[in-house]
């Protein structure tokens, strides 16, 4: 049995046997005995005025194969933690100013990075002694299938130290949360997405500069595609110690698929910092001869208790650090109005060897004493540094309590041109657990 559609769209049955032209004959009759001849021209005409004009034809195109099953990366950033402690998570504070104007990379209404391999993206600091927590900083990709959003089989970051020594390898997580969950929303005024302050999306474009903000919150923007299904966002994070190398540290992304790849890389700066911490808080002469001179001793053990007798500091941060210390006058206490009784005059000896101190005398109050960047007097990351001080009580002086203040100050010496620093960490060299070069 062969079934047509009539033109009016009424299913014809024919019998096997009879030719379309009689089927056409048989159905002619059937509309003449019905309607007559008119009947049926005054249907053909309203059925012609009913008919819509057609739009212009929109030419559609796709490309099927080009360049392969390699994942897009659309954009990758990086975020640190801004409270420095990854107890309570991640905080995308916006107390801060930006660490630093990348340029955005990806830029523009199309999301699409446009920064040269191994642009520097942003800049961080370990958090000293590694306190409360390391350092930790988030990785992020925006990354699309060729063939569909999901023909990803893996996303992960390789990171290397400035002597390009590879530090880690992270393994990137689709992220669970979506964009609204990020911190966008929907602006429906403007057909736009709007990011709040404090919000990773935040962060990643008005803090670090990372993305345009146009390329986030557009109707074709990374949101906005991410909503639609149209990318996924990937998700990592990995710690930073204060005794990892300063310097550039290069971040490599990689998208897979069936065994093809695609690869972006850029830079993050790690900056060298000192902090300087001290394991005595008095320092106590106990009697003293007027005309003479008595010392106090430090020594190279560090008191986590901070009250030892004997001075002792240390750079708890993982840049170069110097002494520089500062005496107030010490007054007479049972004076009225301290103006004469009083002692101004001290001196002292630093460094990390006793048989290499460096010593300044006199040290006059009121006045910094830098015991400067000698290779004894430097130190490195962890390093602890023996203080010894002298009082110097002028001839006459008046028996009773004086009492003053002492100053430290730890100064950052960066490796530079003028500069060789000893420590391995200005330079960017990761050698455990040696901190400096050997003197030559």
């Amino acid at each position: 049995m062969i079934r047509l559609v009539s033109e009016r769209g009424t299913p014809v049955r024919i019998d096997e046997g009879k030719s379309v032209r009689e089927v056409r004959k048989t159905m002619k009759k059937k509309w003449s005995a019905r309607f007559g001849v008119f009947a049926v021209f005054a249907m053909l005409a309203t059925m012609l005025v009913v008919v819509p004009a057609a739009a212009d034809p929109v030419d559609t195109g796709a490309d099927i194969g080009g360049d392969g099953l390699n994942p897009e990366i659309v954009c990758k950033w990086e975020l640190p933690d801004r409270d420095g402690n990854w107890n309570n998570g991640m905080q995308y504070s916006d107390d801060d100013a930006p660490n630093n104007d990348a340029g955005f990379p990806c830029h523009g209404e199309d999301p699409n990075m446009q920064y040269e391999q191994g642009w520097e993206v942003i800049q961080v600091k370990a958090n000293a002694e590694d306190e409360p927590t390391e350092q930790w900083i988030e990785l992020w990709s925006a990354v699309r299938g060729s063939t569909s959003v999901s023909a990803v089989d893996s996303v992960f970051w390789k990171i290397y130290h400035p002597d390009e020594s590879l530090k880690i390898q992270v393994h990137g997580e689709h992220s669970d949360r979506s964009p609204q969950e990020l911190g966008a929303s929907f602006n429906q005024g403007t057909g736009e997405w709007n990011v709040s302050q404090g919000s990773m999306w935040y962060a990643a474009s008005n803090q670090t500069g990372q993305i345009h903000p146009t390329t986030i919150s557009s109707q074709q923007g990374i949101i906005a595609r991410a909503v639609q299904n149209d990318l996924w966002l990937y998700e990592g994070a990995f710690g930073l110690s204060k005794h990892q190398p300063c310097g550039l540290y290069r971040v490599d992304n990689y998208a897979t698929y069936l065994g093809f790849t695609t690869m972006t890389t850029n830079n993050i700066n790690v900056l060298c910092f000192v902090q300087l911490e001290a394991d005595f808080d008095s320092v106590n002469w106990e009697s003293v001869t007027p005309g003479s001179t008595d010392w106090v001793y430090g020594d190279l053990i560090f008191d986590e208790g901070g009250q030892s007798p004997w001075p002792t500091v240390k750079n708890t941060g993982s840049g170069a650090m110097t002494l520089g210390i500062e005496f107030t006058p010490m007054y007479w206490e049972d004076e009225v109005e301290p103006t004469t009784k009083k002692i101004t005059e001290f001196d002292g000896a630093f460094g990390i060897n006793p048989d290499f101190l460096e010593y300044r005398d006199p040290i006059v109050a009121g006045q910094e004493a830098h015991f400067g960047r000698e290779y004894y007097q430097v130190l490195c990351a962890n390093e602890v540094g023996k203080l010894d001080l002298s009082i110097h009580p002028p001839v006459g002086l008046p028996g009773g309590h004086y009492s003053g203040d002492l100053f430290l100050y730890g100064h950052h010496t960066p490796n530079g041109e003028e500069y060789r620093s000893p420590c391995l960490n200005e330079h960017g060299i990761w050698d455990p657990p040696h901190v400096r070069f050997s003197q030559s």
